[in-house]
């Protein structure tokens, strides 16, 4: 990425208390005015003015509108992240089951922030973009590590690029259903799911209660 681009979009997170508590000011801020189903087309101003602060002392922080809005979406995935580490902590029978356990976990936290499906799902913004391939790169690390520790998948070369790529068609199929119906449905949630499972089955054994049977 060209340095100007990352100096437009990188924040100066503040060390102070006081600093602090502005910064989360304008990303309160800006998280209400984008539920509000305002576009993310929104400027420093009028960010500046919902938060009933000087315009220039936004850009102590921020250097841009989508830097704003590139710290809110970090967030909400790391946020996603951390709520999937429960899943290494439970039992589970397959890798299946692990799994559909991430993706429902992972589908009650985008409903609970609405705001998370829009940034995600819905705008696709460039910046988001990288962000989120960033992030599905770190969830298929943890999981594949995971499933390796609960000895539920074998060694096998180049599973990560795999995994990869199931996350993502599992989230292509998510945006399909966001952009229908605002929500991830039971419906695409369920597609989602055996799209995944079928792409991995490729390449992971299949499991019966008695363990792995062999390739699919």
């Amino acid at each position: 990425m060209h340095p100007y681009v990352v100096d437009k979009l990188t924040p100066k997170t503040p060390a102070q208390k006081r600093s602090r508590d502005r910064y989360d000011l304008i990303l309160n801020t800006t998280k209400n005015m984008l539920e509000q189903n305002r576009g993310y087309d929104i400027s420093i101003y009028d960010i500046a003015k919902n938060a009933r602060i000087p315009g220039p002392s936004i850009y102590r922080f921020f250097p841009s509108t989508e830097a704003i809005i590139l710290s809110i979406a970090k967030t909400y995935l790391n946020e996603i992240q951390t709520a999937l580490t429960v899943v290494a902590e439970e039992k589970h029978n397959s890798w299946q089951d692990y799994f559909h356990r991430s993706s429902d976990i992972a589908r009650q936290f985008y409903r609970r922030h609405p705001l998370s499906m829009k940034l995600i799902f819905g705008w696709s913004l460039p910046e988001v973009k990288l962000v989120d391939k960033q992030a599905v790169t770190d969830i298929a690390t943890d999981i594949n590590r995971s499933l390796s520790e609960a000895q539920l998948i074998p060694t096998i070369e180049g599973l990560l690029k795999h995994t990869i790529i199931a996350i993502e068609i599992n989230d292509a199929i998510w945006k399909v259903s966001y952009e229908r119906h605002r929500d991830i449905t039971d419906f695409y949630f369920e597609e989602s799911f055996q799209a995944l499972i079928s792409y991995l089955g490729l390449y992971l054994p299949k499991m019966k209660p008695n363990g792995l049977i062999g390739m699919s």
